[in-house]
This record gives C-alpha cells, sequence and structure tokens, in this order.
C-alpha cells in the first residue's frame, strides 16, 4: 500500500483543521487575540502582538505582510509559551506553531489545545499577556 492509496494525507489536513478550530474557540474562550491558522500539513498561531481584528480566512488568503505576521513579541512571551507547552507535554517548533500528520489522535489534539490553556493562564499569572 501507498501514500497514493491511501487517505492519510486527509486525515493529516482534517486533523490540522481541526486542531486549530479547536484552539481559536479556546483563545476566545481564554480571551487571547492570538490565531491559529494553517493549511495541509500544520497549524501556526498568530501571538498578535498589536492586536489586530483578523481571522485565519484573511490571514490565509494572504491579506496581511510579512512583518505583520511575524510582528516581533516580547522574548519573555515566546520562551514561556515553549516552555510552557513543554510543561504540559506538548513540544512545538521555536515559533509557535508544528506539522501535524495523519497518526496524531484526537487525545493529542486534545492535549494540545489543553496544554495551550494551562500555558495561558499561567502566562496569565505572571503579567506575561
Amino acid at each position: 500500500e501507498t501514500v497514493k492509496s491511501t487517505d492519510v494525507c486527509q486525515q493529516a489536513i482534517d486533523y490540522g483543521q481541526g486542531l486549530q478550530n479547536g484552539l481559536n474557540a479556546m483563545f476566545s474562550e481564554e480571551a487571547v487575540p492570538w490565531i491559529s491558522y494553517g493549511t495541509y500539513g500544520g497549524f501556526h498561531v498568530f501571538l498578535n502582538p498589536n492586536e489586530i481584528s483578523t481571522t485565519p480566512e484573511e490571514i490565509e488568503s494572504g491579506k496581511f505582510d510579512h512583518p505583520t505576521l511575524k510582528a516581533a513579541v516580547k522574548p519573555s512571551l515566546a520562551m514561556k509559551l515553549r516552555v510552557g507547552l513543554l510543561l504540559h507535554g506538548v513540544d512545538i517548533q521555536p515559533w509557535p506553531g508544528a506539522p501535524v500528520s495523519a497518526v496524531h489522535t484526537s487525545d493529542d489534539m486534545q492535549r494540545t489545545v489543553d496544554a495551550f490553556r494551562q500555558t495561558i493562564r499561567m502566562l496569565k499569572s505572571e503579567h506575561e499577556i
């Protein structure tokens, strides 16, 4: 059996979209202006340091230039975000985001959303956000 004859690519796409949706719902619940977006095999988190009003669809459509999407965040925030997620069992890339695959499960998705939630609460308690 080959990748071409399976639906693993669609599974990864579906997982990524589900994760983005879960993160965005949680960001809204936690009242942070962050936005998860991405296509195909990964997700990104726009930390939105200038708190612009936007949606994942606007970001993915190319509405914003590179400097807007990569606006500098406090180095301590970026570091604490990564460390907080690691403390809660989730590893992301140095820039907030990570690849996804067909082997990720619904448990992985929930663990990732929960890790972000707990990390956001820690960051709030430290007045980092």
